[in-house]
């Protein structure tokens, strides 16, 4: 869940992306995504 609303808050303020970026949550963002998209396509 939490990864899904991280995910969600990324998609929803794009304007953050470069202070998430430099926060250093690029990559979790990025695993989640990668965790979500595994899921869907099992």
């Amino acid at each position: 869940m939490m990864l899904a609303a991280a995910v969600v808050l990324a998609l929803a303020a794009p304007g953050r992306g470069r202070a998430a970026l430099a926060q250093g949550l690029f990559p979790l963002l990025a695993i989640a995504l990668t965790i979500a998209g595994a899921l869907l396509l099992s």
